[in-house]
């Protein structure tokens, strides 16, 4: 899934963190251009082309948007 994510246009990278003391406690940080090419690449994933099997294997996901101060 990270694969299509990477090479989606506008991603310019993501870094996965694992908690040191739950390895099933991961931390995905996805760096976009822009939030518009953020938003293109959710709408994307919502799509039956862009669905992934991630929802199977997460227990549970938020999403916080940042941007650099």
């Amino acid at each position: 899934m990270l694969v299509a994510t990477r090479a989606f246009p506008g991603c310019l990278g993501v870094d996965v963190l694992v908690d040191t003391e739950d390895k099933a406690h991961l931390l995905l940080i996805e760096k976009w251009e822009s939030i518009e090419h953020d938003q293109a690449y959710r709408d994307w994933r919502a799509t039956p082309a862009g669905a992934s099997a991630l929802s199977t294997i997460v227990a549970s996901r938020s999403l916080t948007r940042f941007v650099a101060a």
